[in-house]
């Protein structure tokens, strides 16, 4: 059928474009398995789909290579298995679909010739991560590499600085990375169904973000950073959050390390007296772990190693306007230097606990 197709083509539809001069061309659902030869004619085509067929990398080359106009290139639901290297010499390629291919891997050399991409989908392939290479399509706006094997994503992301869209849902990311906060242009993230086990807070600093789901994930409790977040679509549901079922407390004040007694101390003073700071700072492992220090929300005190994880429990309505997502309670992860805060009773806090054989719940 291969041959045959091809032969029909070169004097049916590629024919007609040749006479008609066009600058599209489709040949979807065509049920070719290598582009036929008489393409290489139409060099003035700007955008060209094939899209459905069983094209392979060797079906491609070298009849793609001629056609160096193109800003528009689908190559969708084929046989590929790698990027084509005939793109390195369509310097004016804007937009790329390879979606539902064999894509395994990237190529660096191919990657770093992309740079005036704006959209690359290559949703639906067997990529297991992103080369360093990805940080050169700094015209990328919109990447979508969903329903992959991506078990983590490169802090060359952060390089992505057009980046409006990011779509990862259906890999096996376990965390965002925290380059993730120099995309100050992105406005949708798509998330859903991977291992992510916590929301990253440095995802508070994509200032323009309004669509976040990091639904069907393993995501117990959420930064307090999500409070100071404009989204419009949060969506947070078949998460394992923690509910809210609270119990008496019987926890009593504990006894903690001599170096985060040392730790606090030093923090302390040093808020008050700056002039230690040049000390501190020809001491690494003192300035390592004074660096890491964090302040109790109840007393306003420092902690460094030794803390207590808590939550509050706030109304989805109050952070997401209009609402779009689930009702109900977010818990949000609170930290506090003691227990002796945490009996205060001056707060709405909640110490987690996790009796056997129940879900977690919480003593206040």
């Amino acid at each position: 059928m291969a041959a045959n197709g091809s032969t029909v083509l070169d004097h049916g539809v590629v024919l007609r474009a040749l006479r008609s001069k066009t600058t599209t061309l489709s040949l979807d659902n065509t049920k070719i398995d290598a582009l036929p030869p008489s393409l290489t004619k139409l060099t003035f085509l700007t955008k060209f789909s094939a899209k459905n067929n069983s094209l392979t990398d060797h079906g491609l080359s070298p009849t793609l290579k001629s056609l160096t106009k193109l800003c528009a290139i689908n190559l969708g639901c084929n046989k590929l298995s790698c990027l084509p290297v005939c793109f390195m010499e369509m310097p004016e390629l804007q937009n790329i679909h390879l979606f539902s291919n064999e894509i395994e891997q990237l190529d660096e050399d191919v990657l770093e010739c992309l740079t005036e991409v704006i959209v690359l989908n290559l949703n639906g392939n067997l990529i297991d991560h992103l080369p360093p290479a990805i940080a050169s399509l700094n015209n990328l706006t919109t990447l979508g590499i969903a329903s992959n094997r991506l078990k983590f994503l490169p802090q060359e992301i952060s390089h992505l600085s057009s980046l409006v869209e990011l779509h990862v849902e259906d890999n096996q990311l376990q965390h965002l990375p925290s380059g993730i906060s120099q995309l100050k242009k992105l406005t949708r993230i798509y998330a859903q169904k991977n291992k992510l086990q916590s929301l990253n807070p440095l995802i508070s600093c994509c200032t323009s973000l309004r669509v976040l789901d990091i639904s069907s994930n393993q995501i117990q409790f959420f930064p307090q950073e999500l409070g100071e977040m404009k989204l419009r679509e949060f969506h947070y549901e078949l998460n394992p959050l923690i509910p809210f079922i609270p119990i008496p407390s019987s926890a009593t004040e504990e006894v903690l390390p001599l170096k985060e007694l040392i730790c606090r101390r030093l923090f302390t003073i040093l808020e008050n007296d700056s002039r230690l700071e040049v000390i501190v700072q020809s001491l690494p492992e003192v300035r390592d772990a004074l660096a890491q220090a964090g302040k109790c929300l109840v007393c306003d005190g420092p902690f460094v190693n030794s803390w207590l994880e808590c939550v509050k429990f706030i109304q989805a309505k109050k952070i997401i306007l209009p609402l779009r997502s689930p009702s109900g309670l977010i818990p949000i992860r609170i930290m506090l230097c003691s227990y002796k805060c945490l009996n205060s009773g001056d707060h709405d806090y909640y110490g987690i606990a996790t009796p056997p054989s129940t879900n977690d719940i919480f003593v206040k």
